[in-house]
């Protein structure tokens, strides 16, 4: 078996049956992880929240002006 080879072999033992180490960085990550979640989600539930409670109730989403931005009514450019 050549060098590659023996790595390979080496790679895929060590997947199945990872070292104490390596398996609890993983677990450790995969806790990190959930925690940003966790943390991700709160926040985003709360900034809903507080966009909800600045809202004003009735009143529509999109505002229309009375008139256009253009010139005045009535007055004409020469």
């Amino acid at each position: 078996m050549d060098n590659h080879q023996q790595s390979l072999t080496a790679n895929r033992d060590t997947e199945r049956n990872p070292s104490p180490k390596v398996a609890a960085e993983t677990v450790r990550g995969l806790a990190q992880t959930a925690e940003l979640l966790k943390y991700i989600t709160e926040t985003d539930a709360r900034s809903l929240t507080a966009a909800v409670r600045c809202t004003p109730r009735g009143t529509p989403h999109t505002h229309t002006r009375a008139e256009p931005d253009s010139t005045e009514r009535g007055s004409m450019e020469h």
